[in-house]
């Protein structure tokens, strides 16, 4: 079979079954639209629980133990970019 043989029995077929073909391209671009809106959905409650998770002030705490107190300069530093060089 050609391919235009090919083209001919589809045309044909489309213009039969008009309902059949409205209704295949109705549910696929309903169902592209539901994955376009769990993907939204999904992505934007991924958002919001970060930063809820990232605002508790228990996660972004930082408690250092020691001997040693630290220097005032050791604490900017670790606030400026969250690493100290021990200075001893």
């Amino acid at each position: 079979m050609l391919f235009k043989d090919q083209l001919d029995f589809v045309t044909q077929h489309i213009k039969k079954n008009k309902l059949r073909v409205f209704m295949t391209i109705l549910a696929a671009t309903m169902g592209c639209a539901f994955l376009i809106v769990l993907a939204s959905v999904g992505f934007g409650l991924q958002e919001s629980l970060r930063n809820e998770i990232l605002s508790n002030e228990t996660v972004t705490k930082i408690q250092v133990y020691g001997d040693k107190q630290l220097t005032e300069e050791q604490v900017q530093e670790i606030k400026k970019n969250g690493t100290c060089r021990n200075s001893a």
